[in-house]
């Protein structure tokens, strides 16, 4: 089979176990810098024996249903969608969610469209067009909660806890506009293509031909994308979508944190635990999105004041009702479907 232990060359073998070595520091590191925050470690223990943790498998179903949604929402996206079966859809978008988990280099994404092609669906490159957009749909919804979000709470006792929210509040009226930029730019791009991206090369003339290149082909994607959508019905359905879906891991989040009853978190402050972790596991992450996942959560209680041992719980509850239960309906998928996860980074790598 396809991505045995056997067919890794030895380098890539010692790239990978380095990686695994670097993955456990880290989160070593950060539970002992995070724990070190904590004044008394046995709150976070009481934390965990007083939990309602009867709600957490809940919380696990919420946060899997978000990815039927996106199925939807994808089948929106793709050129022809409307004959892919939305079984298949499902199936690819948590293979792809099982990767980014597993893999580095988020390659989540790449994978996702190489499992579509391999069953004959769609084309790979019309499927990572597709995925582009959904990229910028997700991060409109994002900023647009996370700005709900910080209108919503209200500062916590102290000024510190003023100061931060003021300084975030700050932030998100500029993502805001960054975002409005964008949305213009793609509207640009839709009606003058041509023209859009002469300007854009021009723009970047100082660069290597290399990168110039790798530019140009990364609007074509963008172009490929913009050809399914076909009226602003198309455009408000997706976006309506998008805030659905995203509302729903809200939810989840919200669910987790009345595990804790001493946590003290509201439906707002779920809002800005979601919109923190969805913001840095943006970046590019360590494999389970660790560290990533729990710092998004402990800068949101720093915002919240939430106490810090619950929160503690709360961060690595939250992480294990959303993360493995992916992985595993991801390999469960990728069995399903009969692929393999060797089959899949070599289609994913060849069109990289």
């Amino acid at each position: 089979m396809p991505g045995t232990k056997d067919d890794i060359p030895p380098m890539k073998r010692l790239r990978q176990v380095i990686a695994l070595v670097l993955v456990t520091a880290i989160t070593a590191g950060f539970l002992v810098w995070y724990l070190g925050k904590v004044e008394n470690v046995g709150e976070v223990w009481k934390a965990f024996k007083e939990a309602r943790l009867w709600v957490a498998p809940f919380a696990a179903l919420v946060g899997l249903a978000v990815f039927p949604i996106k199925a939807v929402r994808w089948r929106l996206l793709l050129p022809g969608g409307g004959r892919i079966p939305l079984r298949t859809l499902f199936s690819a978008i948590m293979i792809g969610f099982m990767a980014n988990c597993i893999l580095l280099f988020r390659l989540g994404e790449l994978v996702r469209a190489a499992a579509l092609g391999i069953k004959k669906q769609a084309s790979t490159a019309e499927a990572l067009a597709s995925l582009a957009l959904e990229r910028i749909s997700d991060m409109v919804a994002i900023v647009l909660i996370l700005i709900a979000a910080l209108l919503l709470i209200q500062p916590a006792a102290g000024p510190e806890s003023a100061k931060t929210l003021a300084k975030l509040r700050t932030a998100g009226v500029f993502a805001a506009m960054l975002f409005a930029v964008g949305i213009a730019f793609l509207v640009l791009l839709r009606s003058r293509p041509r023209a859009t991206t002469a300007f854009v090369l021009g723009c970047v003339f100082w660069m290597p031909v290399l990168l110039r290149e790798k530019v140009r082909d990364f609007l074509k994607s963008f172009l490929q994308g913009l050809d399914a959508v076909q009226s602003a019905e198309q455009v408000v359905t997706v976006f309506a979508l998008s805030i659905v879906h995203w509302m729903v891991q809200v939810a989840f989040f919200y669910l987790v944190g009345q595990c804790f009853p001493g946590l003290g978190l509201t439906f707002a402050g779920a809002m800005l635990v979601f919109s923190l972790v969805a913001l840095s596991v943006a970046a590019p992450p360590l494999p389970g999105y660790l560290v990533v996942f729990q710092a998004g959560i402990a800068a949101a209680g720093l915002v919240l004041s939430l106490p810090p041992g619950p929160c503690f719980s709360y961060a690595w509850l939250a992480w294990a009702m959303n993360v493995p239960p992916v992985i595993v309906v991801g390999f469960v998928c990728l069995w399903w479907e009969g692929l393999s996860l060797g089959q899949l980074r070599k289609n994913a790598n060849r069109d990289a």
